[in-house]
């Protein structure tokens, strides 16, 4: 019987080149969110319903593909896939809104629609929709407001 305690030895990580490390430690880079980009079978449709929801300006970036720019918000971009949408969305938006049961209809009115799964947290409520193709997101009415403005 062997008594004698087995350890791992772990490799020791190689030291990066100089000027990897150099540039990782500098402060050279900025990362800034500029826009979420939607796989859909239809961006014209998807695009569509998504400007009636959220106002802003539709363009063309790539052919086929169609992008909503959002004044002083990231831009929504619509990239075209051929293959449908299939299980549940991993990431999606959340909407704030200063009025739940407004915000459904107006999203139902464009094409939208319930799951039927609506969450009660302490600090506001969300419902949970899908956009014209089924992709998932929600709408939440916050307790305190947190980013509304007067241009909503």
């Amino acid at each position: 019987m062997n008594t004698r305690s087995r350890t791992a030895t772990v490799p020791a990580r190689p030291e990066p080149p100089p000027a990897v490390l150099a540039y990782a430690t500098m402060d050279l880079v900025r990362v800034r969110w500029t826009e979420a980009t939607l796989d859909c079978h239809d961006p014209d449709r998807v695009a569509a319903f998504w400007q009636d929801l959220l106002g802003g300006e539709l363009s063309e970036p790539l052919p086929g593909w169609r992008r909503l720019a959002l004044p002083g918000r990231p831009d929504l971009t619509f990239q075209p896939v051929p293959e449908p949408k299939n299980g549940k969305t991993r990431m999606h938006l959340d909407l704030e809104v200063d009025d739940l049961e407004a915000a459904v209809d107006h999203v139902e009115r464009f094409g939208g629609r319930r799951t039927g799964e609506r969450h009660v947290y302490p600090e506001g409520t969300v419902e949970v929709l899908t956009d014209v193709e089924g992709t998932e997101f929600c709408v939440v009415e916050f307790t305190a407001p947190r980013h509304l403005d007067d241009a909503g």
